[in-house]
């Protein structure tokens, strides 16, 4: 074989290579590791630990709801944080998000929250036709 004929044969195994180095990471959700939407089943009983979830990974929390429930909203103390999510109604000191067709959705996290190293708490209860169940919390990490 002549040189100009190995050198063809090197450019084009290279070409190849990086052809399929290509379509493999494109076609490969090489870096999202963990999902966009955290579900929880949500249910009279206090769960034992907060959920947590990720501004960073654009983390969204969904709440699902037995069959028989009568949860209309969740309601979540800001104690003077802001606002955990865009789409929560917010009055006197506390954010709600309603919740329809036997589910809670947070939304997106709101950019006006700026969570720390260590993360940012809310503490949050399941508000009923006339009461109310307490979880232990939400965690924002950054």
């Amino acid at each position: 074989m002549s040189s100009q004929g190995r050198w063809g044969l090197v450019v084009g195994c290279l070409l190849a290579v990086s052809a399929l180095g290509t379509w493999g990471c494109c076609s490969l959700r090489c870096c999202d590791k963990t999902a966009g939407l955290v579900l929880v089943s949500a249910s009279d009983a206090v769960s034992a630990d907060p959920i947590v979830i990720s501004q960073k990974r654009h983390q969204e929390i969904l709440w699902k709801l037995p069959g028989d429930s009568t949860i209309q909203y969740v309601a979540i103390t800001l104690e003077g944080k802001p606002a955990p999510f865009e789409g929560c109604t917010t009055a006197e000191g506390v954010c709600r998000i309603a919740c329809g067709h036997g589910l809670c959705s947070s939304g997106p996290i709101s950019s006006a929250v700026h969570p720390p190293h260590a993360g940012i708490y809310y503490g949050y209860a399941f508000q009923h036709a006339a009461s109310a169940s307490t979880d232990p919390g939400i965690r924002i990490d950054p």
